[in-house]
């Protein structure tokens, strides 16, 4: 039972780290939105739903996390294992996108549907960057957990923290 207490506050713990870091991208992103349209004031209502999606993305993510777990085996690419889980990842926050553009349009009294065909008011190529740039928010939260998978929490803890050459340099003394 213990065992799983602490599962349940270390996922806990992660989930809620992966929703602080998403919300800040999500909500800079409405914010730099709001900044190019030049727009008098920021709507809370756009902060909210980027919080929102962080939230939903976030329990999407330790959950895919939990059931497929990125399978690191010696010797394969951590690269191309994260490559494919960010892939997955960015589509559901694309979806996820959607899906809250569309909820506004009915808070607005517009057609959910009708206000789908509005997203991104209809240019693949604001699609294209919006997409990108979900990818390249996700991309280092997934490269962290594949090296940390790969090498070991404290081996990659001391590695970023500088503790890694600091070790070798005793050792070899």
């Amino acid at each position: 039972m213990n065992s799983f207490v602490q599962n349940l506050e270390l996922s806990i713990k992660r989930g809620l780290i992966l929703q602080a870091y998403l919300a800040i991208w999500f909500c800079a992103l409405v914010f730099l939105s709001d900044a190019i349209l030049q727009e008098d004031g920021v709507p809370y209502i756009g902060f909210g739903f980027a919080i929102l999606k962080a939230s939903a993305l976030s329990r999407f993510m330790i959950i895919g996390q939990k059931l497929f777990p990125i399978p690191f085996v010696t010797g394969s690419s951590v690269l191309w294992l994260v490559l494919r889980r960010s892939l997955v990842d960015t589509s559901f926050v694309l979806l996820l996108s959607y899906v809250f553009f569309g909820i506004e349009g009915l808070i607005h009294h517009k057609g959910f549907f009708e206000t789908l065909q509005n997203f991104c008011k209809g240019n693949l190529e604001h699609v294209a960057a919006l997409t990108l740039c979900y990818w390249l928010i996700i991309l280092p939260y997934l490269a962290y957990c594949g090296l940390k998978s790969a090498m070991g929490a404290q081996r990659l803890y001391a590695y970023l923290m500088g503790m890694e050459d600091q070790k070798n340099h005793a050792a070899i003394k």
